[in-house]
């Protein structure tokens, strides 16, 4: 977890509403945030203050964001990716208790059943790991979980209603209570009990990973070492 001497602070720029509105989300657990608004280069920055940038590889940068301002990245469906792997997050991650959350928004309609599947965050280490995505079957968001050996896989139909529009997608886990699945506020659970997992570290991170790349846009993406409640991720699904 995050020490309490290293609380993010508000550094978005005066006006940046959705960016101050991340940092103040339960600051104390926020891990990092990659707004990805970078116009160039290949640095991924963290603004949540804890230093752990990451690096582009192949995304087109300064597209048009979410409508706060903001710009992100356009990755081609191909091998375009971002690794957000580094020391420091696997340092402060806990697998015991998490949120993940971003923006994602496919090229057309027609990516939902394009027959591949499309990664937004993948986060692995040994026994453990996290997978959000959409998958070969048309149509389908899946959200795939494992903790010391033990898994949940569980896909549900939302393409066919989002179309190539900005979504928000947020999953919540916490050992030994309920994990939630999000999108655009919208709860359901995913897990009744979550197991407790293996003392594996966090070993690879990545955003639209470069096997089974998003096709598409992201923005936003942010890590939480705590379980946010239904509230405060139903104002984080609000469009700016």
């Amino acid at each position: 977890m995050i020490p309490r001497s290293r609380l993010s602070v508000l550094t978005a720029a005066a006006g940046d509403v959705y960016a101050k509105l991340v940092l103040a989300t339960a600051p104390a657990d926020l891990v990092a945030y990659w707004p990805l608004s970078e116009g160039s280069g290949s640095v991924v920055n963290d603004e949540s203050g804890h230093g752990l940038a990451g690096s582009y590889s192949g995304a087109l940068l300064g597209q048009a964001g979410i409508g706060d301002g903001r710009t992100c990245p356009w990755f081609d469906g191909v091998n375009d990716n971002c690794n957000v792997f580094s020391a420091g997050l696997a340092s402060a991650w806990d697998w015991s208790e998490f949120s993940v959350a971003q923006w994602v928004r496919m090229n057309a309609a027609s990516v939902w059943s394009d027959g591949a599947n499309r990664n937004w965050v993948v986060l692995s280490g040994g026994n453990n790991y996290l997978w959000l995505r959409k998958i070969s079957t048309a149509n389908m968001i899946q959200v795939c979980a494992q903790y010391n050996g033990t898994g949940r896989w569980i896909q549900y139909d939302i393409g066919a209603g989002i179309g190539g529009d900005w979504f928000h997608v947020c999953l919540t886990s916490k050992a030994g209570s309920a994990s939630y699945r999000y999108v655009d506020g919208a709860t359901a659970i995913f897990w009744a009990t979550v197991p407790s997992p293996s003392s594996d570290a966090l070993t690879a991170a990545t955003i639209a990973s470069a096997s089974s790349c998003h096709h598409g846009w992201l923005a936003h993406v942010a890590l939480w070492g705590c379980e946010l409640t239904a509230a405060q991720v139903a104002a984080l699904a609000a469009p700016p």
